[in-house]
């Protein structure tokens, strides 16, 4: 939270917006969780975000399924030099 416009506003952490721009899994949202994964290389709570899914939908879930891929090509690779 931080203030804005003379109050507090919220903001939703990065993982928190992952786990939004899954639920709605539009082309542009995939892209962006992309960017967010390969921006937060090992600093996100990914366990969070997979406890947060499954209290929703299964693993077996298609947007569960990109998810897993996005994570393994933009966040678990090295990072570049």
């Amino acid at each position: 939270m931080f203030a804005g416009f003379g109050r507090p506003v919220r903001v939703a952490s990065p993982e928190g917006l992952i786990l939004l721009k899954l639920l709605a899994a539009r082309p542009r949202d995939l892209v962006d969780i992309e960017e967010l994964l390969a921006a937060n290389q090992g600093r996100l709570d990914l366990a969070w975000v997979e406890q947060e899914w499954l209290t929703l939908f299964p693993t077996d879930d298609s947007r569960w399924q990109c998810f897993r891929q996005a994570v393994a090509e933009y966040y678990d690779r090295p990072a570049p030099a």
